[in-house]
């Protein structure tokens, strides 16, 4: 892996493509090269970013389409930033639209 990210904060596999969170840097949920990478060296890509995120989810919530289609983050920072934040993907982007803050609060996950 890249050492260009740091404070890694969860990892996880989704079709195939590692992702992880940082809550360093340029903060967010990245890509991590191309599918699964074996060797060092594989290149980050931004997929979005989000102010303090942990946990975060893909989710296919529309079967007739290829692939995930969504993604859940739950970000830890404070008012009004915070929360179970959903970025809805279109086709190229995943892009915000919207977030539930559970008793007025951010959400590690």
């Amino acid at each position: 892996m890249s050492s260009t990210i740091t404070n890694l904060r969860t990892a996880s596999v989704v079709g195939g493509q590692l992702y992880v969170t940082t809550g360093s840097g340029t903060t967010g949920v990245y890509s991590v090269g191309t599918g699964t990478p074996a060797a060092s060296g594989a290149t980050p890509q931004l997929v979005t970013a989000a102010t303090s995120p942990y946990a975060s989810i893909f989710l296919d919530r529309n079967p007739s389409g290829p692939g995930v289609d969504a993604l859940y983050v739950a970000d830890d920072s404070g008012s009004p930033g915070g929360g179970v934040l959903k970025f809805p993907f279109d086709g190229s982007t995943y892009s915000s639209r919207g977030s539930f803050r559970p008793a007025g609060s951010g959400a590690r996950g």
